[in-house]
Formats: structure tokens, sequence, C-alpha cells
């Protein structure tokens, strides 16, 4: 396992998912694209056909459904300890948030309520043990779920990608990959971006990627 740290930050924007992806799955920091870059509903498309092009095999494990499997390597998606603003774009520690009359914290700058920023985290054995983000927090909270991902052991099979995707999102997501310029699901932006829970097609989509 690689032990990448992220480049990219902030809600919605943060690469901290790829970076985890790329540690999981021994790549280079490079070879993996921030998939946040591609924003709200439609990263999880970049990702499906990324994980096509690269003959690897994804799903999202929700808690709900148990714990990965003992020695997996997966993706950790939760709450990071950071937050957010939404109209400044600030993003820091609870403690560096300004509390009103009623005690809610509210953003420095702006005087808005900020919100929790998701992130995710290299999980392995019901722990992190390895945070891309540079602070080392890991998450505020246990994991709503987690990604895993598997090199195709057939170098290809027809399956590769993550489970449900349809041709239509294939030529959606190729559509995207091309708009920002990527060829094949090679390299947008540095490193990666975040991920939420999604499980597979049918179940709900996160409608913003992390981004601590």
């Amino acid at each position: 396992m690689k032990h990448y740290i992220q480049t990219v930050f902030g809600r919605g924007r943060g690469s901290c998912t790829a970076t985890a992806i790329a540690c999981v799955l021994d790549l280079e920091q490079d070879d993996v694209p921030n998939f946040a870059a591609f924003g709200r509903l439609r990263w999880i498309d970049a990702l499906a056909m990324w994980c096509e092009a690269q003959k690897i095999h994804g799903r999202y494990l929700h808690a709900s459904d148990g714990d990965p499997a003992p020695g997996t390597l997966t993706v950790a998606s939760g709450f990071g300890p950071r937050y957010g603003c939404i109209e400044c774009r600030w993003f820091g520690l609870p403690n560096e948030t300004v509390l009103d009359e009623k005690g809610c914290p509210r953003c420095p700058r702006c005087n808005t309520v900020p919100a929790p920023i998701r992130h995710s985290t290299v999980w392995q054995d019901g722990k992190t043990v390895h945070d891309p983000h540079p602070s080392g927090q890991g998450l505020a909270y246990p994991p709503d779920g987690w990604w895993i991902f598997e090199r195709c052991p057939q170098d290809g099979c027809g399956q590769c990608g993550l489970p449900g995707a349809t041709r239509e999102r294939r030529l959606r997501a190729e559509a995207l990959l091309e708009e920002h310029g990527v060829a094949g699901g090679a390299n947008i932006e540095n490193h990666g971006a975040t991920v939420v829970p999604g499980g597979d097609a049918s179940a709900a989509r996160p409608s913003e990627p992390a981004g601590a």
C-alpha cells in the first residue's frame, strides 16, 4: 500500500477519495483523477468510467450491510472533523467557528451556518490505517460505508466498473471525461476526490462528493 497525501482541499472538491484509491490499489497518485472535479451528481459517472477503463471492479458496501472482510483494504466514507461553508468556501475545525447566541457554530468569515465535510480514508480491520489529509485526524465518526476496489483477475471480463453501470451511464461518463480533456479514464487533475455512499445503481446516490 502507498501512503500518499492529498493536494486538493475543500468541500466538494478535495482529493481525499482518489488519493485513498491510489493508496489501496498501489497506483501512482497522478494515475487516479480527481472525480470531485466533475461536480455534483456527475462524479459517480466518472468513477464508473474510470474503473471500467482501468479494468477495476468497484463496489460500495453500506455500513448497514456489515463490515468488509478481514484484511481487506478499503476506502472508508464518512464525515471528517472539519467544517465547510458553502457561501464563502471557508473550511476549518469546529473550534475555529464562531458560536451564535444559541450556541450554534457559524462561519467566522460570513456568519452563515457551516456543515461537516465528508472525507475518505484508507480503512482496514475496523480502523483507519492511513489518512490522506495532512492532519492525520481521520474520520470524526464511524464510516457510513466502504468502497472496495479490486483489479480484474482476468484483465478485462466485461464486468469491470461499478455494479449496475448501464450503457447510458458509460456513454454519459465518456462524454464527461472528454469534456474535461481525459482519454480513456486517464488523469484530469492531480489526484483524487472523495467518495460518498452510493451502493449499486439502484441505491440512492450522494449529490455531492466529499472533500476535506
